[in-house]
């Protein structure tokens, strides 16, 4: 092949690789412009649709839809919050406290025994006082009536005197027989006065009333109607008394109110801080033997806002809410849940007084939100 050959040649391979360019950049464009159009067809007909305002999320709902999905909102309330201290509690079994009812119950059953047995020995003490003194009192006369011109036997005599000694002799053994009981009943109150200081000890004055007395408050333990919490703080920590309400956090993140019973007499051995005993109502949540959360109302009051527990979406280990920003608006702010009240959170940043927050269909607007993103992309 000559040189213009190959010339030719090229120059018509060239000339087709170009038209197939063109082809193909024009069918590129216009699949382009149909999917942008169907695109912009399916935003128009989306009922909600996400977007960026000022880093936050929003998404748009009309009346219709707030109606069907019970949707609710309400105006933020200001509330004062006394900061807390953060310490340890356990929900304490009550085996202890029944065995030591159980003790003080069989120790003041062999005391007041004990009593009876005293009581019953000075009585035949008593007893035998007075026959010995009968006794001897016959044998004298006997004995007056043998020396005057033999009116009795000396037989008679002999006899009399032998019961008088024997009188005498029981008379020594019921003394010796109070003295014993005096002794055991003196050991017996000394061994419950032992337990009371124990029970005292370990479970202070209060509680100690409660088994002393057996008073409703352990009948309530008893039968599950409230129970018993020992919260601890961590080491180092003090406050100046406790407080007599505090707020308990359970693993499952339920929040329940106790008050204050007393002050621990003894600490939680792997904690080692202050420790007090507080009394809270049966929850299913909260269980024997479980370990809590407390928070401890013991600093300066701050101002800030009640966010209900019903108003609260958890994604991405963090907490968000819905403000209602505009009547079919609603942004997806994070929440910092940092302090716990009953039923809800108190917030201090990240809310601004007159904003309305979503207290009911949080989880709705939240699947929407990432429903429509779905959709639109």
């Amino acid at each position: 092949m000559n040189k213009a050959s190959r010339l030719k040649r090229n120059l018509i391979i060239a000339v087709i690789i170009i038209c197939a360019a063109v082809i193909v950049w024009h069918l590129w464009v216009g699949g382009r412009g149909a999917g942008s159009k169907r695109e912009a067809e399916e935003t128009a007909k989306a009922p909600s649709q996400p977007s960026g305002q000022e880093g936050e999320n929003v998404v748009t709902l009309d009346q219709a839809t707030q109606a069907k999905s019970g949707i609710l909102t309400s105006p933020l309330k200001q509330v004062a919050y006394q900061e807390e201290v953060k310490a340890y509690g356990t929900v304490l079994e009550l085996q202890n406290i029944d065995n030591f009812h159980k003790n003080l119950l069989d120790s003041r059953k062999n005391v007041a025994d004990l009593k009876n047995n005293r009581a019953a020995a000075m009585a035949e003490v008593e007893k035998t006082k007075t026959s010995v003194e009968a006794s001897r009192k016959e044998y004298e006369r006997l004995k007056v009536l043998y020396v005057d011109n033999r009116n009795i036997s000396e037989k008679a005599l002999q006899a009399e005197e032998v019961t008088w000694r024997s009188d005498e002799a029981n008379a020594r053994a019921a003394e010796q027989g109070l003295n014993s009981a005096q002794e055991a009943l003196r050991t017996g109150e000394e061994s419950l006065q032992i337990l009371q200081d124990t029970i005292r000890q370990q479970w202070g004055t209060i509680i100690a009333g409660w088994i002393f007395e057996d008073l409703s408050a352990l009948e309530r333990l008893r039968q599950g109607l409230d129970v018993l919490i020992q919260i601890t703080l961590p080491l180092g920590i003090s406050v100046g008394s406790a407080p007599r309400s505090v707020l308990v956090q359970t693993g499952a993140g339920k929040i329940i109110s106790a008050n204050l019973v007393s002050p621990s007499p003894r600490t939680d051995p792997r904690i080692q801080g202050m420790s007090f005993f507080y009394l809270a109502p049966f929850k299913p949540e909260i269980l024997l033997g479980m370990n809590v959360l407390a928070y401890l109302p013991t600093g300066p009051m701050l101002q800030g806002f009640f966010v209900p527990t019903s108003a609260i979406v958890w994604w991405q280990g963090k907490t968000w809410a819905y403000i209602q920003g505009a009547p079919d608006k609603f942004v997806r702010r994070e929440i910092f849940t940092e302090f716990p009240l009953e039923n809800g959170w108190f917030v201090r940043r990240g809310l601004s007084k007159g904003e309305r927050i979503v207290t009911r269909g949080a989880e709705l607007i939240f699947s929407q939100e990432f429903r429509s993103r779905i959709e639109t992309e």
